[in-house]
Formats: structure tokens, C-alpha cells, sequence
């Protein structure tokens, strides 16, 4: 299991000129918080040869606060991705995939 949060402050859109902030046009804050996981199975058939099968997801919670009272976003997303390998050993510390 992993757990990540992240605090981002002056997220914004920026009139600039060669790389020179002229003037923010909006500056938001944003709150994140990502919570994920993996698990995995693996099965050695006859010699070297073997599968590994898996699962991955996340969840994340996004905050977006905008300079604005009225404009508060909270949305929350799940993902998942499911893994398969097929793999050689040649020894104890080499695999091919």
C-alpha cells in the first residue's frame, strides 16, 4: 500500500512575456491525496518458465480551491490496471519478461 498527499500552492494562470509573470489572472491552491496498492501472484510452471498475474489501483481525492469563494471542486477518482507477464529464468537472478 502506498499513501501520497500532496499541498500545491500557486496553481494559477499567468499572463507572462519571455518567461516574466506580468499578472495572474487566477491562483488557485490544490489538496491531493492518493491512496494505492498492488498485489501480486506468481506461478512457476514446469522448468523455467512462469507467470505472474497482478492487480494495481489508486484512489485520489483532489481539492481545488480557486481564489474565487465560489469556486471550490472536490472530486474523487479510482482506477485500477490489471498486469500479466509471462517470464524465463535463465538462473536465480535473471528473468526475461
Amino acid at each position: 500500500m502506498r499513501v501520497r498527499y500532496d499541498d500545491i500552492s500557486n496553481v494559477g494562470l499567468y499572463i507572462t512575456n519571455v518567461r516574466e509573470c506580468l499578472l495572474a489572472t487566477r491562483l488557485d491552491e490544490v489538496e491531493e491525496l492518493a491512496i494505492g496498492f498492488f498485489h501480486e501472484a506468481q506461478i512457476v510452471w514446469k522448468g523455467a518458465f512462469g507467470t505472474r498475474i497482478g492487480i494495481s489501483g489508486a484512489t485520489m481525492i483532489l481539492e481545488s480551491i480557486a481564489d474565487l469563494p465560489v469556486i471550490r471542486d472536490l472530486r474523487t477518482t479510482f482506477s485500477y490496471a490489471p498486469k500479466f507477464n509471462v517470464t524465463y529464468s535463465f538462473n536465480e537472478s535473471t528473468e526475461l519478461y
